[in-house]
Protein backbone atom coordinates (compact mmCIF):
# COMPACT_ATOMS: atom_id res chain seq x y z
CA UNK A 1 0.00 0.00 0.00
CA UNK A 2 1.11 3.44 -0.63
CA UNK A 3 1.86 5.85 2.09
CA UNK A 4 1.11 9.98 1.57
CA UNK A 5 4.10 11.64 0.77
CA UNK A 6 4.10 14.12 4.12
CA UNK A 7 3.89 10.48 6.10
CA UNK A 8 7.07 9.69 3.55
CA UNK A 9 9.05 12.67 5.21
CA UNK A 10 8.27 12.63 8.02
CA UNK A 11 9.68 8.94 8.56
CA UNK A 12 12.54 10.02 6.65
CA UNK A 13 12.93 12.86 9.45
CA UNK A 14 12.51 10.68 11.57
CA UNK A 15 15.56 8.25 10.27
CA UNK A 16 17.87 10.72 9.89
CA UNK A 17 17.02 12.14 13.44
CA UNK A 18 18.14 8.77 14.70
CA UNK A 19 21.13 8.65 12.84
CA UNK A 20 22.51 11.81 13.74
CA UNK A 21 21.70 12.74 10.21
CA UNK A 22 20.87 16.79 9.83
CA UNK A 23 19.53 17.88 7.06
CA UNK A 24 21.38 21.41 6.23
CA UNK A 25 18.98 24.31 6.47
CA UNK A 26 20.27 26.27 4.39
CA UNK A 27 21.07 24.89 0.94
CA UNK A 28 21.58 27.95 -1.27
CA UNK A 29 25.26 28.01 -2.99
CA UNK A 30 25.40 27.00 -6.27
CA UNK A 31 28.62 26.59 -8.38
CA UNK A 32 28.44 28.31 -11.69
CA UNK A 33 31.18 29.09 -13.81
CA UNK A 34 33.61 28.76 -10.99
CA UNK A 35 31.90 31.64 -9.11
CA UNK A 36 30.00 30.62 -5.79
CA UNK A 37 26.50 32.14 -6.08
CA UNK A 38 23.44 32.21 -3.30
CA UNK A 39 19.97 31.31 -4.76
CA UNK A 40 17.45 34.43 -3.54
CA UNK A 41 14.24 35.20 -4.55
CA UNK A 42 13.49 38.81 -5.25
CA UNK A 43 10.14 39.94 -7.07
CA UNK A 44 8.68 36.04 -6.72
CA UNK A 45 11.74 35.34 -9.31
CA UNK A 46 15.00 33.14 -8.25
CA UNK A 47 18.04 35.07 -8.51
CA UNK A 48 21.61 34.09 -8.26
CA UNK A 49 23.34 36.53 -6.32
CA UNK A 50 27.61 36.63 -6.48
CA UNK A 51 28.55 36.16 -2.98
CA UNK A 52 31.51 38.31 -3.68
CA UNK A 53 29.32 41.01 -4.62
CA UNK A 54 27.31 41.41 -1.61
CA UNK A 55 28.10 43.64 1.09
CA UNK A 56 26.70 42.72 4.38
CA UNK A 57 23.49 40.95 5.54
CA UNK A 58 21.56 42.46 8.26
CA UNK A 59 18.77 40.39 10.75
CA UNK A 60 15.13 41.27 10.70
CA UNK A 61 13.74 38.42 13.18
CA UNK A 62 13.45 35.44 11.11
CA UNK A 63 14.00 37.41 7.88
CA UNK A 64 17.48 38.81 6.98
CA UNK A 65 18.21 42.00 4.47
CA UNK A 66 21.03 40.89 2.03
CA UNK A 67 22.53 44.32 0.75
CA UNK A 68 24.43 44.09 -2.67
CA UNK A 69 27.28 46.78 -3.92
CA UNK A 70 24.72 47.43 -6.86
CA UNK A 71 22.73 49.49 -3.74
CA UNK A 72 19.99 46.93 -3.79
CA UNK A 73 18.61 44.89 -0.89
CA UNK A 74 17.31 41.56 -0.87
CA UNK A 75 14.89 40.56 2.04
CA UNK A 76 14.92 36.65 2.27
CA UNK A 77 13.07 34.08 4.71
CA UNK A 78 16.49 33.21 6.29
CA UNK A 79 17.78 33.44 10.05
CA UNK A 80 21.37 35.40 10.35
CA UNK A 81 22.92 32.22 11.72
CA UNK A 82 21.32 30.11 8.66
CA UNK A 83 23.10 32.65 6.28
CA UNK A 84 26.50 33.05 8.63
CA UNK A 85 26.78 29.12 7.92
CA UNK A 86 27.13 29.98 4.21
CA UNK A 87 28.84 32.97 4.16
CA UNK A 88 31.35 33.31 6.34
CA UNK A 89 33.84 29.87 5.01
CA UNK A 90 33.72 33.00 1.95
CA UNK A 91 35.28 35.82 3.52
CA UNK A 92 32.63 37.59 5.94
CA UNK A 93 32.90 38.29 9.34
CA UNK A 94 29.96 38.55 12.04
CA UNK A 95 30.59 42.11 13.87
CA UNK A 96 27.50 42.39 16.02
CA UNK A 97 24.22 40.32 16.84
CA UNK A 98 22.31 41.43 13.81
CA UNK A 99 24.71 42.13 11.00
CA UNK A 100 27.17 40.11 9.23
CA UNK A 101 29.81 42.24 6.66
CA UNK A 102 32.00 41.32 3.65
CA UNK A 103 35.73 41.52 4.65
CA UNK A 104 37.31 43.12 1.69
CA UNK A 105 34.35 45.64 2.00
CA UNK A 106 35.18 47.29 5.00
CA UNK A 107 36.96 51.29 4.49
CA UNK A 108 37.45 51.97 8.58
CA UNK A 109 36.92 50.34 11.66
CA UNK A 110 36.16 52.56 14.49
CA UNK A 111 35.43 52.03 18.27
CA UNK A 112 31.79 51.56 17.93
CA UNK A 113 31.19 51.08 14.60
CA UNK A 114 32.30 49.56 10.64
CA UNK A 115 32.86 52.35 7.62
CA UNK A 116 31.94 50.07 4.75
CA UNK A 117 33.02 50.84 0.93
CA UNK A 118 29.45 52.32 -0.21
CA UNK A 119 29.41 54.47 2.48
CA UNK A 120 27.12 52.47 5.01
CA UNK A 121 27.63 52.17 8.42
CA UNK A 122 27.35 48.85 10.32
CA UNK A 123 27.89 48.53 14.23
CA UNK A 124 30.37 46.88 16.03
CA UNK A 125 29.94 44.77 18.89
CA UNK A 126 32.54 44.61 21.90
CA UNK A 127 32.33 40.92 21.66
CA UNK A 128 33.70 40.88 18.18
CA UNK A 129 36.00 43.61 18.18
CA UNK A 130 38.90 42.02 19.12
CA UNK A 131 38.46 38.89 17.02
CA UNK A 132 38.09 41.62 14.07
CA UNK A 133 41.06 43.12 14.47
CA UNK A 134 43.22 40.21 14.75
CA UNK A 135 41.55 38.98 11.27
CA UNK A 136 42.55 42.24 9.46
CA UNK A 137 45.58 42.27 10.84
CA UNK A 138 46.21 38.39 9.73
CA UNK A 139 44.99 39.93 6.44
CA UNK A 140 46.98 42.70 6.38
CA UNK A 141 50.17 40.60 7.12
CA UNK A 142 49.58 38.06 4.26
CA UNK A 143 48.97 40.52 1.38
Amino acid sequence: MLQPISTLNASLRAIQHQAGVVAAPLTVIRRLDRSEYIAVRKNGRLRHLRIGEILHCEAESNYSSIYHQSGFKVIVPRTLKSLETVLLPTGFLRVHRSHIIQQDAIQQVFTTHIELSNGDSVPLARRYKKRILQRLAETAACS
